[in-house]
């Protein structure tokens, strides 16, 4: 086990060294620019400007152009502190501000003329976000406080995704039929009246959307998002062609070590019954949610990590009824039957018409051995008339896993790996009984 996960571990690491440019290209980032003026108004070029990770203490660094602008295109999300310094001006520093999900944020800067030793600081700490102008995004952040402490059922992210007004559920029949297709229910979501085959889902900024009718390929567990924004409208080219999009960015290793574990267990034990269920008492309802994640630095402000685990075991039943021949039928008296009933085996010349069974009833030697075979499938009316009602037991299993690996290297890029992983199975369920399933004869 020791040596599975060093060779684990090793091939991470060379995972993250080989492809660290592709990868740079390839998270859930933001963008953070700007304009340096002077007192005057002027701009102020050749500043020298630096962008520092308040958790992981990476710092990104550039200068500003002729025009006093300068831009940083790929900063993820956490808590910033912006560093102007040029000669003749006050050293200028913003602290403690949030960059968010998929951020165009400006934040400009006035110098003020003095010696360089001295500085203004802004406190930026629980100040509004930063403005967006020069974005045409309409959507809503979902911060990483409502993900860890607003309750779910099920513990699904897309639950929080409806705080953003825009948004609601696909509906219990396109979520029933999306679990028949993909085995894991509740990964659906409408946008504003979209579609949901027009609905985009990405994580760390690369596309997860499944292959049938716009659900997640990769329903992430809470424990590893950071936060997510539910975007209305047509964004920037930069993220895709879809009108909606749920944009998701994992949590990562920080210098200081933090972790959580959990279980959550729901039974049937404090449930109603179902009102259409003939047993007074509920069927079996039995989930269990457990797992963890932790996060840290293997290196103090250069390499950090992150990984999350979380199981899901659920055994539920589910009632259901359906139409089945009665008793009588079955022995071949179809007298309630309102249509003729005709023998397939007579013809009668002078009316061009094959001769009805008398009263309805077809005799044993008329009946068909396939079919008398064939009806042994079905089960007789347990409700009265010819009404059947039926108790399955459905399972839905999964594990998923995710793991984060980060580096900062000396000249400040920050590059990231990230290795999701999901196993999910789910039982499919009979509206009637049939060989293998409970209930059958």
């Amino acid at each position: 086990m020791k040596n599975a996960m060093l060779v684990l571990l090793l091939f991470h690491l060379i995972i993250l060294t080989a492809f660290t440019r592709l990868l740079r290209a390839q998270t859930g980032s933001a963008v953070v620019d700007g304009v340096i003026e002077d007192p005057s108004g002027a701009v102020v070029p050749d500043c020298e400007v630096r962008l520092v990770n308040m958790q992981t203490r990476a710092v990104l660094a550039t200068r500003s152009n002729d025009g006093g602008m300068y831009i940083f295109p790929t900063v993820m999300p956490g808590v910033y502190t912006l560093q102007v310094a040029l000669e003749h001006f006050k050293s200028y520093s913003v602290s403690d501000f949030r960059v968010t999900v998929g951020e165009h944020a400006t934040q400009n800067v006035t110098l003020e003329l003095g010696p360089s030793s001295q500085s203004v600081t802004i406190e930026a700490s629980g100040s509004a976000p930063l403005l967006e102008p020069k974005s045409n995004e309409l959507g809503t952040l979902i911060e990483s406080v409502s993900v860890q402490q607003l309750p779910l059922n099920g513990r699904n992210y897309l639950q929080l995704g409806y705080l953003s007004g825009a948004a609601q559920d696909g509906g219990p029949q396109a979520s029933d039929f999306l679990e028949t297709q993909t085995g894991h229910p509740d990964r659906d979501i409408t946008i504003a009246g979209i579609e949901q085959d027009e609905i985009g889902f990405t994580v760390n900024g690369i596309s997860v959307a499944g292959s049938r009718l716009g659900d997640a390929s990769l329903n992430v567990s809470i424990a590893a998002i950071d936060q997510f924004k539910i975007v209305q409208g047509f964004s920037l080219p930069a993220m895709g062609p879809d009108p909606g999009i749920v944009n998701v960015v994992t949590k990562s290793g920080a210098n200081h070590l933090h972790g959580e574990a959990f279980e959550f267990l729901r039974n049937n034990d404090f449930d109603a019954r179902n009102f259409f269920e003939a047993q007074p008492h509920p069927g079996p309802f039995h989930r269990n949610q457990f797992g963890g994640a932790l996060g840290g630095a293997l290196r103090q402000d250069r390499l950090f990590f992150f990984a999350n685990y979380e199981g899901f075991r659920q055994s539920q039943a589910t009632t259901q009824g359906g139409f089945t021949p009665t008793a009588a039928m079955f022995s071949g008296d179809l007298s309630a039957f309102p249509a003729t009933i005709y023998d397939p085996e007579t013809y009668d010349p002078a009316t061009g018409r094959r001769q009805p069974f008398p009263g309805n009833i077809i005799p044993p030697a008329a009946r068909n051995p396939i079919a008398l075979k064939a009806a042994q499938l079905y089960p007789l009316p347990n409700l009265g008339g010819n009404v059947f009602e039926s108790t399955q037991l459905g399972s839905t299993n999964y594990d998923q896993a995710v793991s984060v690996w980060t580096t900062t290297s000396a000249t400040a890029i920050r590059s990231s790996c990230a290795f999701p992983h999901l196993r999910c199975t789910s039982s499919i369920r009979c509206r009637l009984p049939a060989q293998g399933c409970p209930g059958f004869p």
